[in-house]
């Protein structure tokens, strides 16, 4: 047959090849635009494409299928059937109606179930014992047309996430080399899906590998599998990143030693040997038996308590090492900057007994995305929240980096933000991210506008505030001075307007 090719990654590459190898007429491979990667900035072409290339086919990568001139590009080729295999853009119902025998796909799952963009992995998260692949009749819906062709295989119970992937890709390669000649003698016969068995699945993130040890072993040890090799399955110990890459789940029955001073709370190791640590779970407990400490390679248990010290009833979590400066701190650097000591003690009839610090980039820390600039998120929203939750007690004051903006009801507690004089770290984040002028007066703009909303809050309310609030300051990268200046300059302020 003629065909036109769509598709990005490894699991398309395997069936393009055996494509070519059947025999088949491939005049056009379209795949998604070269990509850079890595710190070095170096230009990567897609699996398919170098595969294509391989072969002396022509490429075309599109940046947007649907816009017109590439809608002509197609129509200008003489194909019988386009076949789809992750290819990474929506195709317009007028691309899918260009060929005589439409567009087919490649899905990695047994449709209807697991339509989307991860179904092998989601397969192995949800404790199916089987998989397979689909050939499909696309439709203008995602992963929703009429099933022409399945292939199956059972899922062993330590398959990865990364080896059923290498096995669909083989298992998709014969199943479309298969359909072809069935499709072109008019031997397939389309069968519509059952939406009453459909499922969808997301995107992989990588948030989604921190391990919840409340879960019960069996759901942690399948998350360990599905996530390898990405984005894999963490935990933190003595706040360091700790990747699990192979897991048993033991019952707690067969857990004969002491479980040590912390008890089996979930995430506390209960148990360690020569070979393997123990740590509970919400249910059962998990054996685990290859990690990988931040900073470290990948070793099996054995090799990595040889060199690291693992104390029976130590907690697998992560933890927040904020240390916490009382008003005596912000009293005495108020007295040395020359502020009047009557209004200094009228700000001990403030609710704020003390002031917590993060250090560092807390979106980073504690959501793993590594720019406070992206605090619009969903990632930094829930990052913020969890801030709250573990550290805002009640009459805290919460120092955390640049937050976005009030995440909580107001009615519950009430969020202020305080934004410090920092235009220098502003634009040196700018210069590393290669944002504009315009884009850094802007952010210092904002962090002006919020500060001077805090002041003229702050001095309204005459200290009448709920007793219940978090003040966030957005100051963290550039530490404890930083913040108690700020705290002083909003004072003086106030001072300065009470004397007026």
């Amino acid at each position: 047959m003629k065909i036109v090719f769509m598709g990005t990654p490894d699991f398309a590459a395997g069936a393009l090849q055996a494509i070519v190898d059947s025999g088949h007429d491939v005049r056009l491979v379209v795949t998604q635009p070269d990509k850079v990667r890595g710190r070095g900035g170096m230009v990567s072409a897609s699996p398919v494409k170098e595969c294509a290339l391989k072969n002396n086919i022509e490429v075309f990568q599109p940046v947007k299928i649907k816009e017109k001139e590439n809608v002509d590009r197609l129509k200008s080729i003489d194909a019988d059937v386009y076949v789809v295999a992750a290819f990474g853009q929506i195709l317009s119902e007028e691309i899918l109606n260009i060929p005589p025998f439409g567009c087919i796909n490649i899905h990695a799952s047994l449709l209807p179930k697991y339509r989307g963009a991860a179904p092998i992995q989601w397969c192995i998260l949800n404790g199916e014992t089987k998989t397979g692949v689909t050939i499909m009749q696309m439709d203008k819906g995602v992963d929703t047309g009429d099933i022409l062709y399945t292939k199956t295989i059972d899922i062993d119970s330590k398959e990865t996430g990364e080896g059923l992937f290498d096995k669909l890709s083989a298992l998709g390669a014969e199943a479309i080399c298969e359909a072809l000649p069935l499709l072109e003698q008019g031997k397939l016969k389309a069968m519509p899906q059952d939406e009453s068995e459909a499922t969808h699945v997301g995107m992989l993130k990588k948030e989604m590998g921190e391990i919840d040890w409340k879960r019960s072993a069996c759901e942690i040890e399948r998350l360990i599998r599905g996530l390898n090799s990405w984005p894999s399955a963490y935990t933190y110990i003595n706040g360091r990143s700790l990747k699990i890459w192979d897991a048993d789940v033991v019952k707690m029955a067969d857990i004969t030693s002491n479980p040590g001073p912390n008890g089996t709370g979930a995430g506390t190791i209960i148990k360690k040997d020569k070979k393997n640590i123990y740590v509970a779970c919400g249910e059962d407990i998990l054996k685990i038996n290859s990690l990988q400490l931040e900073g470290k390679k990948r070793m099996d248990t054995a090799s990595f308590l040889l060199g690291y010290n693992v104390e029976i009833g130590e907690k697998l979590a992560r933890t927040l090492q904020i240390p916490c400066y009382d008003k005596l701190l912000i009293k005495k650097a108020a007295i040395e900057s020359g502020m009047s000591e009557e209004f200094i003690s009228k700000t001990e009839e403030s609710p704020i007994n003390s002031i917590q610090f993060l250090s560092g980039n807390p979106y980073a820390d504690m959501a793993g995305i590594g720019n406070a600039f992206y605090s619009e998120s969903q990632l930094a929203y829930d990052a913020e929240k969890r801030v709250i939750e573990e550290i805002g007690k009640k009459g805290d004051c919460v120092i955390i980096g640049r937050c976005a903006s009030a995440i909580l009801p107001k009615d519950e507690v009430l969020s202020v933000f305080i934004y410090a004089d920092h235009e220098d770290r502003v634009r040196r984040v700018m210069n590393r991210n290669r944002l504009d002028e315009r884009a850094a007066a802007h952010r210092i703009k904002h962090m002006d506008r919020m500060r001077k909303q805090f002041f003229d809050f702050y001095s309204d309310t005459q200290w009448g505030m709920p007793e219940s609030y978090n003040i966030m300051l957005s100051s963290s990268a550039l530490g404890m001075d930083i913040c108690v200046n700020t705290i002083i300059k909003c004072l003086k302020e106030m001072e300065g307007k009470e004397n007026e």
